[in-house]
Order: structure tokens, then sequence, then C-alpha cells
């Protein structure tokens, strides 16, 4: 045999190697965050209360049953912040407007199964998203119209932490159910690529540059 027939016969057999290696069942093991994303539609009406402006950072973490096992569960944790103007349109009686930002976490687990080569089913239970959220959490800020600071505003805060707190819930809830599809999934370089209903994402290996 030729060297250069040898060569390339080795050159093929690591390049198919590692085009395989890249969507391997293997390489789904670990923790992965994504980047910021606006909160998708919570339904056909979309994005429902103060969470229009709301930023999402949501990480999984996969763990195999086995080693060459192709179910497992899978635990999401999600980063969310938002803001909003507090008027009267909001059941307040302020006479100028000012706006309120939040912080918190949510929570959530369940099961994967990968029903081919790259495409991967998730079952949340409903039951266990969670949100984890401090009163003191909640910020204001001067008002918009002249900038001064009102101290009834503070009065407000427990009122503003149910309702941006029962918010994220509902729409968190239907931010986790889009995830039921994960599909053409891909992992290179640290980094896991998926396709989910027809828009890409990725996420980085937690640890990794």
């Amino acid at each position: 045999m030729k060297l250069s027939s040898l060569c390339s016969g080795i050159l093929i057999a690591a390049t198919l190697a590692s085009l395989s290696s890249c969507s391997s069942k293997d390489d789904i093991e670990g923790t992965w965050t994504g980047t910021p994303q606006k909160m998708a539609a919570a339904g056909s009406d979309g994005v429902t209360g103060p969470l229009v402006n709301s930023r999402v950072i949501t990480t999984l973490t996969f763990t195999p049953e086995s080693n060459d096992s192709i179910d497992g569960t899978v635990q999401f944790s999600s980063t969310v912040s938002a803001q909003d103007e507090i008027n009267e349109n909001n059941g307040v009686s302020l006479d100028v407007p000012y706006e309120v930002s939040v912080s918190a976490i949510t929570t959530a687990t369940g099961t994967y199964k990968f029903v081919d080569d790259d495409d991967i089913a998730i079952f949340l239970d409903d039951n266990s998203i969670e949100v984890s959220m401090d009163p003191e959490a909640v910020k204001f800020t001067s008002n918009v119209a002249d900038g001064r600071q009102h101290p009834e505003i503070e009065n407000l805060r427990t009122g503003q932490f149910w309702r941006f707190k029962t918010d994220i819930l509902s729409n968190m809830r239907q931010e986790y159910l889009r995830y039921h599809r994960l599909s053409d999934v891909k992992v290179k370089d640290n980094i896991l690529s998926v396709e989910i209903d027809d828009h890409d994402y990725s996420f980085r290996l937690a640890g990794e540059e």
C-alpha cells in the first residue's frame, strides 16, 4: 500500500470519528450555561405581566443513567432579571411612574431521552418548578417624571414581590416547556448547540472557556 493511500485512509477515519463525536450521547453529560435571552412568549398572547423586558440565562445539567445510556435526568436553573414601570395601571395610587426591577432564580427537574442520534426528548416534572426570590431583590428607582423619591414607594415592595414572583413562575413554566424537544443536538469544542422551536441556541460547558 502506498504511503499516500495509507495517510488518506487515516485522515478519513479521523474525520469520521471527529464527526461522530460531535453528536455522541456521552458528550451531553455535564452542566451547560446558555446566553442571555429574552423570555419567549408564554402562550398565544405573549409574555404576561411585568416580564416583557425580562432576560433569562438558563443552565442545563444532564446526568446519564449510565456511561452508555441514552437517557437520564436533567436539571434546569435560570437567572431571571426583569423591570417594569409602576403607574396607575398597576393598581397603585401614585401620581408619577416609578421603575421597579427584580432578580430571581428558577429551578426545575425532569428526565431526558435521545430519540435518535441528535434529537433529545425532555419530560419536565411540572410540579418541580420553583422560584427563589428575595423581597430585598425588589429595587425601586427614582420616579420617571421628576427623579424624586417618594417615601411611600417602599410600602409597595411586598405587593410588587408577589406580583413579579407569580408572573415569573407562570412564564418560566412556559419557558421550560419549550425544551420538550431539542433537535440537531451537537457537542463540539465544549459548546452544546441545539435547535428549539426552529431557533438555534448554544450552551457552554461549565468551567470551560
